[in-house]
């Protein structure tokens, strides 16, 4: 690790989803590049792309209810950022035009080449060395998630 990184456990309550606590959480650290290990990337990146457009949703009703003017500027600014948000499972040398701001990945595509992320969700059980090797090019005040 490049430094000290912040640990945050979290688990799945009965009433949520794994997809839902993903992307409510990224909504608050959508500044940052993030990447979600996965056994099976592709799945997981579909269905919190289902999810990601209902926290937009949820974003377009609270606009439509405010009266209040900077309010609805600033939400508006916010949903044109979720909006142009680019997720999916390519890494940065599959898709090099195009940076992910939020990427699925295996572990052992993670282990070849570690991410420079600012958030990284773990979805799977991992030994502290992997999770070690994965951080390693985080950078201080990095946010480990770990589910």
């Amino acid at each position: 690790m490049h430094g000290k990184q912040w640990v945050e456990r979290r688990s799945v309550g009965s009433n949520s989803t794994l997809s839902w606590d993903i992307a409510r959480h990224y909504f608050t650290r959508q500044q940052f590049p993030a990447v979600v290990v996965a056994d099976n990337p592709e799945v997981l990146y579909s269905v919190v792309r289902k999810q990601w457009q209902k926290v937009i949703r949820q974003v377009q009703r609270e606009r439509s209810s405010t009266l209040d003017v900077p309010r609805i500027y600033e939400l508006s600014t916010q949903i044109a950022r979720m909006q142009s948000l680019h997720m999916g499972v390519k890494s940065a040398a599959e898709s090099p035009r195009v940076p992910l701001d939020l990427r699925f990945a295996d572990v052992n595509s993670l282990l070849a080449s570690p991410p420079t992320c600012r958030t990284l969700y773990i979805t799977v059980r991992l030994h502290a060395d992997i999770v070690e090797k994965i951080t390693s090019q985080m950078p201080a005040g990095g946010l480990i998630v770990m589910y």
